[in-house]
This record gives C-alpha cells, structure tokens and sequence, in this order.
C-alpha cells in the first residue's frame, strides 16, 4: 500500500510536467487504484457476522434515535414541567 501511495506521488509529478496529459492521467488512475484495493477490502475483513450487527446498531439506529426520540420526549417534559402563566398564552 505504501509503494501505491509512493508511485500515486510519483505520478502526479509526471502528470504536471508532461506533455502526454491524457495518457499520464490515465495512468495515474491506473496507479491509484494500486492502493484503492487494500483500503475497500478493510471493512469486508473488520466485519464479521460475530460484530456487524452491534456496528450496524451504532451507525444507524443511534442518528435515528437522537433524531426522533430525543425532541419528542424532551417536548413531552417540558410540556409537563412549563410553568402556568405562560399554559394560557
């Protein structure tokens, strides 16, 4: 993965100082997807059937519970605890 990023910097160099620009940004894509494979196999390898669920759980349904949960039942207490002159208004 180091040689990807190395070769990626190499590359940008050439990219800029040449005249081939098509072909030098082709080749550029060519040489990032070097290291593109080993960070998208990451999460294929952190995720076994074992912990997807609890991180399924954090990233999905903590968002949704904050934001549908918590201002219904902070409405709720307030609703009970406002103070009576303002209940008229």
């Amino acid at each position: 993965m180091l040689g990807g990023f190395a070769l990626f910097a190499a590359m940008l160099v050439i990219a800029a100082r040449t005249e081939f620009v098509i072909l030098s940004f082709a080749a550029l894509g060519l040489v990032s997807g070097i290291s593109a494979g080993p960070i998208m196999s990451l999460p294929a390898r952190t995720l076994g059937p074992r912990n997807e669920s609890r991180r399924h759980g954090d990233i999905f349904y903590d968002p949704l519970r904050d934001g549908c949960g918590w201002p219904h039942c902070c409405g709720k207490i307030a609703s009970m605890v406002e103070p009576p002159a303002l209940r008229s208004m």
